[in-house]
């Protein structure tokens, strides 16, 4: 006899492999938006794969003066002022206070992801990701310099020592190379976007509805398969 009532069904698993990179302020909103996702779709045990790409693998380690950067991708300060205040309008609705005027450098993002992978390895990765967003895009903080990625890392608790080892040498930087270089292979030139259990590629800011009925299709492939009896012999 049960007492605590019927046995809830096991929750459906899904992976999704998020590609992003941390000095992009659309990743930022479309992270926030997975995550609205996730909530909207209970049933579903969604698995979160930080995938890192570098949107300007050519910028040199130290960064560069950020309005000689956006000259410079965007043909005129005017257009990225643009750009940046439809992030910003569209960032409110995440919960996101951008504040684009306190940046003045743009970071190469190379050790932030590094300290990604390290967070990630921790069981840190969604605080990590939360961590360097707020602190290039809201804080305004140079997240290339050492001491701004050692800050967010001992926020996280992971040691200083720990980080200032990982900056000191060239651990992590293939794992960044590779990801980047591998998802540009599979054609993703695009950040942020999400692969869905490897069925469902959406390229872009997706709207947590657009996100969640992409969860319900890839649940639906899993499902069917659970249910499949093998044949008779």
């Amino acid at each position: 006899m049960n007492l605590h009532g019927p046995t809830p069904p096991p929750l459906v698993p899904l992976r999704v492999a998020f590609h992003f990179d941390v000095v992009c302020p659309w990743c930022y909103i479309g992270k926030r938006r997975l995550d609205a996702a996730i909530r909207m779709r209970p049933s579903y045990r969604v698995d979160i794969v930080w995938r890192l790409f570098l949107l300007a693998p050519n910028l040199p380690r130290q960064g560069i003066e950020r309005n000689a950067y956006l000259k410079e991708k965007y043909g005129s300060i005017d257009r990225a002022e643009r750009i940046f205040e439809a992030a910003d309008e569209v960032g409110r609705s995440a919960g996101i206070a951008f504040d684009f005027k306190k940046m003045d450098r743009a970071s190469n993002s190379i050790n932030a992801h590094r300290l990604m992978n390290l967070a990630v390895k921790c069981g840190k990765g969604d605080a990590a990701i939360e961590s360097l967003f707020l602190a290039y895009f809201v804080n305004g903080q140079d997240i290339g310099k050492t001491e701004t990625l050692v800050e967010v890392a001992t926020k996280l608790g992971i040691t200083a020592e720990d980080a200032h080892d990982l900056f000191s040498g060239k651990e992590g930087v293939t794992p960044v190379l590779f990801s980047s270089r591998s998802a540009r292979n599979q054609g993703i030139n695009v950040v942020p976007t999400y692969v869905i259990d490897d069925r469902f590629t959406l390229s872009g800011v997706q709207n947590p509805e657009v996100l969640a009925r992409a969860f319900d299709s890839a649940a639906a492939f899993t499902i069917n398969r659970l249910n499949r009896k093998p044949p008779q012999r």
